[in-house]
């Protein structure tokens, strides 16, 4: 398979019909979602999230599906924060960990 690389995302270019059928999954990993939506994970999560991201949301959504959510803001990044932020990010899963 053939790759190009924009703006940090990776698409397929010389098999569309992969990515059509990632998309048709799409309906299915809601359902599965929901169904693992209804038992709360019991152990501690860390939800990561960036200013210039998805922000407090990452946090709002992982409340979802856990019950001990610890949430952490990396400032100043954006999506990518492992290429972005990486000492930051490191930071906060030493922090969580307890290392």
């Amino acid at each position: 398979m053939s790759w190009v690389r924009t703006n940090r995302c990776v698409w397929p270019t010389r098999r569309p019909a992969l990515l059509l059928q990632l998309l048709l999954t799409l309906p299915t990993d809601r359902g599965d979602n929901r169904i693992w939506g209804e038992i709360l994970l019991p152990m501690p999560v860390l939800a990561v999230g960036a200013t210039g991201g998805y922000g407090a949301a990452s946090a709002e959504t992982v409340r979802r599906v856990a019950r001990n959510v610890r949430d952490v803001l990396i400032e100043r990044s954006g999506h990518y924060i492992p290429e972005e932020r990486p000492d930051a990010l490191a930071g906060a899963i030493t922090d969580f960990t307890g290392r």
